[in-house]
């Protein structure tokens, strides 16, 4: 399989660079990324032009950026990040509620997610398992060789769209619990874990626009 370059497959993470304009955010992610046992530098910043500035300076190995629904500033630094570094390992970051903005900056290049949660410990056991995803010749990511059915994708789009399983039922004319099946399969074949990180994946591969 072909590797985008200075893009690997799987991230030793040593140095750790955290961008959110809330700082209490910053204070609590990076006392997570201290538990980690191979991180051995943490640095902040809370605002686009120091994200840059301080990535310049030290290449983190890790980006960490907030992202805030539906404040721009997060998914813009995103884009202007990567606009100027694009090998840059990035990790968007947000809750529940941020799942739009949050596939905004997969869109935007970010290489993953990860849902914030106020338990440290299952934010520590996520980061634990990060990899980076792998990346075809194309620059895409890929995540399985078995492509979603037509159903499936039908069902992505409309997530994408923002709408309930219920509603993708009545437009689908099937059932809210075929929805559900075929939805379980589709997170399955994309490796996603929920809703907004199957829309992210199926965003970054072209699956859905």
């Amino acid at each position: 399989m072909t590797q985008v370059t200075g893009k690997p497959s799987r991230l030793m993470v040593k140095s750790v660079l955290i961008y959110d304009e809330r700082s209490d955010a910053r204070r609590a992610l990076t006392a997570v990324m201290r538990t980690l046992p191979t991180v051995v530098d943490v640095a902040c910043v809370s605002d686009p032009a120091g994200l840059i500035m301080s990535y310049a300076a030290h290449r983190a190995d890790l980006v960490l950026i907030g992202i805030q629904h539906p404040r721009p500033a997060g998914v813009e630094a995103v884009k202007r990040l990567l606009a100027r570094y694009p090998a840059a390992a990035v990790i968007v970051f947000g809750t529940g509620d941020d799942g739009p903005s949050l596939s905004r900056a997969i869109a935007c290049g970010a290489d993953g997610l990860m849902m914030w949660d106020p338990d440290q410990s299952g934010v520590v056991m996520r980061m634990r398992s990060l990899a980076i995803p792998r990346f075809g010749s194309t620059g895409r990511p890929v995540v399985s060789n078995d492509r979603p059915t037509e159903r499936e994708l039908q069902i992505l789009r409309g997530m994408s769209q923002g709408h309930s399983n219920r509603e993708i039922g009545r437009d689908l004319f099937v059932s809210e619990d075929t929805v559900k099946a075929h939805a379980r399969r589709l997170f399955h074949r994309l490796g996603a874990r929920d809703r907004a990180h199957a829309v992210a994946l199926g965003l970054r591969s072209g699956l859905v626009a």
